[in-house]
């Protein structure tokens, strides 16, 4: 139960689309000789399928084959008697007439696409002076000037009247003049770039000096260095002070670790060698020393990189017992004393069914000025 333009639109279509395709004369006529076949095997009656197969046939076959532009389609706009704000309709006139222009290499194709728009928004109900008024407005406009690529910094930037902090204006410089000099590796156009930059934020208010400062401050960087790779590993390493109260060893794994991570990430010795001179400078810094410093980083280094690079599978490990207390530096080491008797709890049946490995001793953190002061909690 379809309605009846549904059976004549499906015939034609399909017609068309063998004509399309079939650029011989003999297919074709045995393809729609099948498909004529197979419609009536279906139900469809004669006289219906001649009719629509031969006005699919009439049509010719480049017109078929002719690539639809985009400017062929007919323009759905919105009435003139619609509420809308005038500026909507304005907008939309110019808006059609630039895109038809920018479309439209050929001066003849434009005036003819430009023609039918125009009758096309008379049926609509506007008016002949703003019809003309904003097609002129938009064929005024350069076609090159409307295929060229619109760069970022063609945007508008904040005004400097604006309530920011100072600092955002100043970064706000500096970041877009290190982003053309990243951009531009021509240096004519550097220049140019900057200089129109330069005008636009004196347009926005920005002061002569601000703009001059921040600009030299980024055209001063090397340009080889905004275009390198910026790895992992140059990152300022943030460590905690050797002097703070931590458990001795944990200032050993964090070295430990650290100088692994760097000989994982760097498969160029010479960069290897860098990475970990800076990394023991800074460690000098927080006030790790010497002997500490070189004896983890050489067993660190002393892995193989291959054996550090291989994926390492979740073995299923037994969960440890973990003996959770708090660390002071007066009570000693813990887990050396718990393994040194481990074997007085295997004199006890219970002790050894409960303990049959050694605990790992956990230190948690003690409670900090914070939260001795302040509780999140409400007790009621």
């Amino acid at each position: 139960m379809h309605n009846p333009t549904v059976f004549s639109g499906f015939i034609k279509g399909e017609a068309i689309r063998h004509h399309r395709n079939n650029s011989n004369t003999q297919n074709l006529k045995d393809t729609i000789c099948k498909f004529k076949g197979h419609l009536k095997q279906r139900g469809y009656k004669e006289h219906e399928i001649h009719r629509n197969c031969e006005s699919a046939l009439n049509i010719e076959r480049s017109e078929l084959l002719r690539f639809k532009q985009e400017s062929d389609k007919q323009t759905t706009s919105i009435y003139r008697t619609s509420m809308h704000n005038p500026t909507v309709f304005s907008g939309f006139i110019k808006g059609e007439a630039i895109r038809h222009h920018r479309n439209n290499s050929n001066t003849q194709n434009l005036n003819n696409t430009i023609c039918k728009f125009k009758g096309h928004l008379k049926q609509r109900g506007y008016k002949e002076h703003e019809i003309h008024r904003n097609c002129e407005s938009a064929l005024n406009i350069e076609r090159s000037e409307l295929l060229r690529f619109k760069q970022e910094s063609d945007k508008q930037t904040t005004n400097r009247t604006s309530m920011h902090n100072p600092t955002v204006f100043s970064g706000f410089i500096k970041g877009e003049a290190i982003r053309h000099h990243r951009n531009n590796s021509n240096t004519q156009n550097l220049k140019d770039t900057i200089c129109k930059f330069k005008g636009h934020l004196k347009q926005r208010g920005y002061k002569e000096h601000e703009i001059h400062r921040n600009c030299e401050s980024a055209l001063n960087i090397e340009r080889s260095e905004l275009l390198r790779f910026k790895q992992e590993s140059d990152k300022q390493t943030t460590s905690i002070y050797r002097t703070s109260m931590h458990n001795p060893t944990v200032f050993s794994g964090f070295i430990k670790g650290e100088a692994i991570r760097h000989h994982r990430n760097n498969s160029n010795t010479q960069n290897l060698n860098n990475t970990i001179c800076k990394f023991k400078g800074h460690l000098k810094q927080r006030g790790y020393k010497e002997h500490e410093i070189h004896r983890n980083c050489e067993s660190a280094l002393n892995i193989e990189r291959p054996e550090l690079l291989r994926f390492k599978q979740d073995s299923d490990k037994q969960i440890p017992l973990v003996f959770v207390t708090k660390y002071h530096f007066s009570l000693g080491n813990i887990n050396k004393a718990l393994r040194k008797h481990y074997k007085k709890l295997f004199r006890n049946a219970k002790c050894r069914e409960l303990f049959p490995k050694p605990p790992m001793v956990a230190y948690s953190r003690h409670r900090n000025l914070k939260q001795i002061l302040i509780s999140s909690v409400v007790k009621a």
